[in-house]
């Protein structure tokens, strides 16, 4: 996991995003698709997209859940998994966020 194995998590090369009326809109300058994204998903992009840990943006995401730190890890680590299979997200060796 981001926090725990020293991988940084970014937006990949070519993303872009803009927040518009409780959602997150990316766009793939280089592909030519984009992705909404709403709630939980929403906020966890922000988190990541703004450089906070992986530990710090999933201790966010289960407070904003109402759940505990090990649910907010297990819902991050699954969202960051589904991002990089889509190549919305990369992993950055070396650095922590």
């Amino acid at each position: 996991m981001g926090g725990q194995n020293g991988l940084a998590y970014s937006p990949a090369e070519g993303i872009t995003w803009v927040k518009d009326a409780g959602q997150t809109i990316l766009l793939d300058g280089l592909g030519g698709k984009s992705w909404i994204l709403a709630g939980l998903e929403a906020a966890a992009w922000d988190l990541i997209a703004l450089g906070y840990s992986f530990d710090d943006a999933a201790a966010a995401l289960a407070i904003l859940a109402g759940t505990d730190d090990d649910q907010g890890r297990a819902t991050l680590w699954a969202t960051v998994g589904r991002w990089q299979g889509a190549g919305i997200l990369g992993a950055t060796e070396g650095q922590r966020l």
